[in-house]
């Protein structure tokens, strides 16, 4: 942040830095284009006339990144980070005509000028998202714009493509393929915290899925019961059922990716789980990708294992289970296996069999942890209980009788203390050893 500096609007602070020296700055794309849309300004990005060199003087505090003439410096700014870069020997209308959208080509002056060559305004009046100038040209540049096309559509609010927007992203889905994953992971997440059923429905209709999710690509053709359903398509409908009741990307990542595995195993009618080992197949390949997009690992996790065990509510529920998973994964993540078993249900017009049974014990497993401080006993009370000197033995006592109050086995601290003095008793008579008393 500029010292002693504070702004009403994002990144001026630091346009007023640069005018200092006399040369004009503009906020330039999506912080100009949220701003007209009404939206918060997550990206401040800066264009100015100030070559380099004058740049480096005045953020000597910037991390520069790029090479030039395209350099970028990094400025800390209230609120995070603007990035600066300089068009010199250019002009600000030659770096708008190389911008991917009409939408994201406007540039903003501190004075209240609006800088608009292209119709981004009406654009964004109408809800119209099209590209700036040949879509071929803006695709050679960058082919990862064809992703941002359909993360845009799905993100920004009330906007439809132009019909023919889409019809260049096929010619660059090979190149998709080569670009490094951290790259086309943040349009995925960006995508899919959107409109998700309609981000992955317009990667498909660009004709993008096999460079960037082979997995569902292969789900085409893979028909599941007597009815001939397809599985991509109902992969598609899950996805869109479960985004209207969640917008965490990781509940909507297990179900995009809830059915993948069904590429790689085969169809047995009559099955309680239809494609035997497929949640296995389907957790692996899903954690690939997610680790080639770079997604954070705990997410990674999540995910993976919500695939894994997505079929749970077939079966009938096992409370030792559910409390081991929840010990290990946490309640959260067993609300959103149920949420993605329910959108599942809610899909299909059939839930799992089982599926209120599990309702039923895990809204029981949370009542029961929301009285575990009436019922657990201190590390202190547990070693003059079992007479042990402090170590591991008593922490390992402890998370026992956690267990022992999640399984409904212990609901008073009178009866914690009994379960106590009887598991280290027991634990005395199978040769453990007791500390000094």
């Amino acid at each position: 942040m500029i010292p002693g500096v504070r702004s009403p609007l994002p990144g001026f602070d630091v346009l007023r830095r640069i005018e200092t020296r006399n040369f004009p700055a503009f906020l330039v794309g999506g912080a100009v284009r949220d701003l007209l849309w009404g939206l918060p300004v997550r990206d401040v990005d800066i264009v100015t006339l100030a070559p380099p060199e004058v740049l480096r003087e005045l953020f000597p505090e910037a991390r520069n990144v790029g090479v030039s003439p395209r350099a970028v410096w990094l400025v800390p700014r209230e609120g995070g980070l603007a990035e600066v870069s300089s068009c010199f020997p250019h002009s600000l209308e030659e770096d708008l005509e190389r911008r991917d959208f009409t939408v994201n080509a406007l540039a903003l002056g501190r004075d209240g000028e609006l800088v608009d060559r292209v119709g981004g305004m009406e654009d964004i009046l109408r809800g119209r998202l099209r590209w700036n100038g040949d879509p071929r040209e803006r695709l050679r540049q960058d082919p990862l714009r064809a992703l941002r096309l359909a993360r845009f559509a799905a993100t920004l609010p009330g906007v439809d493509l132009v019909s023919e927007a889409l019809a260049p992203c096929a010619a660059v889905a090979s190149a998709l393929r080569g670009l490094p994953g951290e790259r086309v992971g943040r349009e995925m997440r960006k995508g899919f915290q959107g409109n998700a059923a309609l981000f992955l429905e317009l990667l498909d209709q660009g004709r993008m899925l096999d460079a960037v999710l082979p997995e569902l690509e292969d789900l085409r053709g893979v028909v599941q019961g007597s009815s001939g359903e397809d599985v991509l398509d109902h992969t598609r409908r899950v996805l869109g059922v479960l985004s209207r009741n969640s917008r965490d990307l990781r509940d909507r990542g297990g179900a995009l990716w809830h059915d993948v595995g069904k590429a790689s195993c085969s169809f047995r009618e009559g099955a309680r789980v239809p494609f035997p080992g497929h949640e296995a197949w389907g957790a692996r390949r899903a954690a690939e990708r997610m680790t080639f997009w770079r997604w954070p690992r705990s997410d990674v996790a999540y995910v993976e294992a919500l695939v894994r065990h997505h079929t749970l509510c077939a079966f009938p529920p096992s409370r030792k289970l559910l409390v081991r998973l929840a010990r290990r994964r946490g309640v959260e993540w067993l609300e959103s296996l149920l949420l993605l078993a329910r959108a599942h249900g809610l899909e299909k017009g059939s839930p799992f069999p089982w599926w209120e049974a599990h309702r039923r014990e895990v809204l029981a497993l949370r009542c029961r942890r929301a009285r575990r401080p009436e019922v657990l006993l201190s590390g202190r009370e547990i070693m003059a209980l079992a007479a042990l000197s402090p170590g591991p033995r008593v922490g390992a006592l402890r998370s026992r009788l956690e267990e022992a109050v999640d399984l409904g086995e212990v609901a008073t601290r009178q009866e914690a203390e009994v379960w106590v003095v009887l598991r280290s008793a027991a634990s005395e008579g199978d040769g453990g050893t007791r500390g000094a008393s």
